[in-house]
């Protein structure tokens, strides 16, 4: 009696589904770079398109699908499971990087020196319309903790990983004219919804 279950689906070879992945490697999928962690780069930076002059490691949070092929760089109950790849950069974007840091360290201190003392000077404030001093605290501080908000995103402006599968990394946030040096991605390519 032969031991074949009939109502058992028809096995079929995943690399009829799709093509085998390379065993190393940088590619592109679109606009993001696929890359095995250890894999070589062009020596262009990442986020300008021109010549890089050194490489800068990040630890990246994974913010879509997670196979866990990968082994971890740092793994926190509270921050998230934290993975470390190394990226060309140029001196001009670690430049703007930190001017953007900068004015966003100055933003935000003003900001919250015009709110922290508020409460306290309104109480001495006789001689001033006080409900006018407060409005008028609040409506500076909010522009400049916003603005000093937005400079430090601007400033960190670390690339995001997207997806980890059988230990490729999925990474948005490459100029294009670094993802032409780099040969097409040969496997499936990312859905639409591992992109959003």
């Amino acid at each position: 009696m032969p031991d074949d279950n009939p109502y058992a689906p028809p096995s079929v070879p995943a690399v009829l589904f799709e093509p085998e992945w390379p065993e190393q490697g940088a590619f592109r999928d679109g606009t993001f770079l696929v890359i095995k962690p250890g894999s070589p780069l062009p020596a262009i930076c990442f986020r300008t398109g021109t010549k890089a002059e050194e490489t800068l490691s990040f630890a990246l949070v994974c913010r879509g699908d997670d196979d866990r092929s990968l082994i971890p760089e740092l793994q926190s109950y509270w921050s998230g499971t934290f993975y470390g790849v190394e990226i060309p950069i140029c001196s001009d974007w670690m430049r703007t990087g930190r001017r953007y840091l900068f004015q966003a360290r100055l933003a935000l201190t003003l900001g919250f020196s015009l709110l922290l003392p508020t409460p306290f000077l309104q109480a001495f404030l006789l001689s001033v319309d006080r409900t006018f001093y407060a409005w008028c605290c609040l409506l500076t501080a909010l522009p400049l903790l916003t603005a000093g908000h937005f400079l430090q995103v601007a400033g960190e402006a670390k690339p995001l990983l997207q997806r980890i599968a059988r230990e490729y990394m999925w990474i948005r946030g490459a100029d294009r004219r670094f993802l032409e040096q780099l040969p097409e991605w040969p496997g499936k390519r990312i859905s639409f919804w591992q992109r959003v």
